[in-house]
């Protein structure tokens, strides 16, 4: 009831109506024994199925439409649609017969050639017309047409994503091939079988290639869950059955399946690739791939998601391997793409516009080109802010990061105005999420406090500073309590800093017990971590200097 063509149920229940319900006017007796009606009265008791079907089909192609998943004529022209429907049909058939070849079936954009929907037309006319001259023998007519019919929504008139054809749609509309089948061996074995010594030989002539189909068709599947074993494994095979040439979705997803190995590579995949560099190599590799079987369909065909999500790949592969102009240049060219997408979908796409701004920031960063990764990060954090008001729990958490980082950019450029405006936000949104969820938002929440503290200090502001230091010692205490070993060095740090500010205050006693707290937390740290016995010897050099001091006043 899940599948597409479920909006095929009233037209099937008309089969079923003339076979073997036998509830059409002149019927032989109906199995059911109920009343034989017209074709007219038929029609109408399945008016409502007829408009549900209807009322599905319209939600599911406004909601392929919203995902750009509909494929417009100029992508995929009708004359191929319909060429790729016949070769689906008579593929449908054979990988029914024997399952072999069985992979993602991408679309080629580009209408098969004729050696491959002339024969397949010539057999759907072929059976169309046996069809009809039998059909007397009601079952064949049932079959035929439950098969071609249930197909209609997934056979590619009506493009959809990037596949042309997939096994799983075959699944309910083989049920009218299997009944044609079944029926007709029955007439066959009935025929054959009037004598009950012919009835034994006939029935174990039946039985013994029956075993043979069972078993070659065993094999078979054996070996088809084999390709299933990893997302890498499966599509290699992909590739090995539809060729190199044909699928950017493809390349797309061998890419980044190399560079997540951990989820989506088996051990026996990775003995290929046993090294990061040899993955990320190899990555890069059908990425490009995909860039170039985009490029070689033509203009009117190249799909804005896909190319900016292909680019975007690149991009992120690019910063991996520390190649700063590459990573510029695809995130440039991907930030093309989604601005025109977002132009058309800004709820969709407008996302997508900000994470590609922040990448090409951070690439802008590590060349040491701050203002326009700034620029870069403040067009991100207006987006953020926009689409925060919609979906605050969805995008505060994102907007609050960015204007952190903004914020780090703006303190390297010493506009430190622009660097505190930016954290004073970020500390607001992060106490706001920090109520809700303290474990995954107290951490920054402190993180930016204390960065705060510290451009107070720099800005000569000591009572903003004493204020947000205390805050960031308050919440490091919270997570020490839950985590002491992540989170005592930060309280330990936070104690010594605040003790520096007292002491530049002339607030000796706060200063004291702030240096005592934090040798002591030191001390502690040291007994499992000999790396503190710096930070000792530093809070007791602090302490013993404070006590001098104050003994000399």
């Amino acid at each position: 009831m899940a599948k597409p063509m479920v909006i095929t149920l009233p037209f099937v229940l008309l089969l079923l109506d003339y076979w073997p319900l036998g509830r059409t006017d002149g019927s032989r007796a109906s199995v059911i024994g109920g009343p034989q009606l017209t074709a007219i009265r038929l029609l109408l008791e399945k008016v409502p199925l007829l408009v549900l079907s209807a009322a599905s089909a319209w939600l599911t192609l406004a909601a392929q439409r919203t995902g750009q998943s509909v494929r417009s004529f100029a992508e995929f022209p009708l004359a191929a649609r319909i060429k790729n429907a016949v070769v689906a049909y008579g593929l449908y058939l054979w990988k029914m017969l024997w399952p072999a070849h069985l992979a993602i079936y991408p679309h080629s954009a580009v209408a098969p050639p004729a050696r491959q929907w002339i024969p397949s037309a010539l057999v759907l006319v072929g059976v169309t017309a046996l069809v009809v001259r039998y059909r007397r023998k009601r079952y064949l007519p049932v079959g035929w047409f439950w098969f071609l019919g249930t197909l209609v929504p997934v056979i590619g008139l009506v493009q959809v994503g990037e596949a042309d054809m997939a096994d799983r749609y075959a699944y309910l509309p083989l049920v009218g091939i299997f009944i044609m089948i079944a029926w007709s061996l029955d007439d066959w074995a009935e025929g054959k079988g009037k004598k009950a010594e012919r009835q034994k030989s006939s029935a174990a002539w039946q039985m013994i290639p029956a075993a043979c189909v069972l078993v070659a068709l065993a094999l078979a599947t054996h070996r088809q869950m084999g390709y299933w074993e990893s997302q890498y494994s499966l599509l290699t095979h992909t590739l090995e059955v539809t060729g190199p040439d044909r699928s950017a979705y493809v390349h797309d997803g061998l890419g980044s399946a190399l560079l997540d190995p951990t989820s989506s590579m088996s051990p026996e995949d990775l003995e290929n690739f046993p090294t990061d560099q040899k993955r990320m190599d190899e990555a890069r590799r059908h990425y490009e791939l995909a860039l170039d079987v985009r490029s070689q369909t033509g203009p009117q065909n190249l799909e804005p998601l896909a190319m900016a999500l292909a680019l975007s790949n690149l991009g992120d592969l690019d910063g991996r391997q520390n190649r700063s102009d590459d990573a510029r240049r695809h995130y440039e060219e991907a930030l093309i793409y989604f601005r025109q997408l977002a132009r058309q979908d800004p709820a969709m796409y407008l996302p997508q516009v900000a994470s590609t701004l922040i990448s090409l920031g951070h690439s802008d960063r590590t060349q040491n080109q701050l203002e326009t990764a700034a620029q870069r990060y403040a067009e991100a954090a207006t987006i953020y802010h926009q689409l925060a008001q919609r979906d605050p729990n969805e995008y505060q958490p994102v907007l609050a990061k960015t204007l952190y980082n903004l914020g780090r950019l703006d303190r390297l450029q010493n506009k430190m105005d622009d660097a505190r405006q930016c954290w004073e936000q970020a500390v607001t949104i992060y106490r706001q999420l920090a109520q809700l969820n303290p474990v995954t938002y107290q951490p920054p929440l402190a993180i930016t406090l204390n960065d705060l503290g510290n451009l107070d200090q720099l800005l000569n502001r000591g009572d903003d500073a004493h204020q947000h230091y205390a805050a960031a010692l308050q919440s490091f205490r919270q997570m020490a309590q839950q985590n002491p070993n992540l989170y005592l060095p930060s309280v330990a740090q936070t104690l010594s800093i605040l003790g520096a500010l007292h002491e530049n205050q002339n607030r000796t006693e706060e200063s004291r017990a702030d240096y005592q707290e934090s040798l002591s937390l030191f001390r502690k740290l040291t007994q499992g971590d000999s790396r503190y016995s710096a930070d000792v010897a530093s809070a007791e050099a602090r302490l013993k200097e404070l006590n001098k001091k104050a003994s000399s006043r």
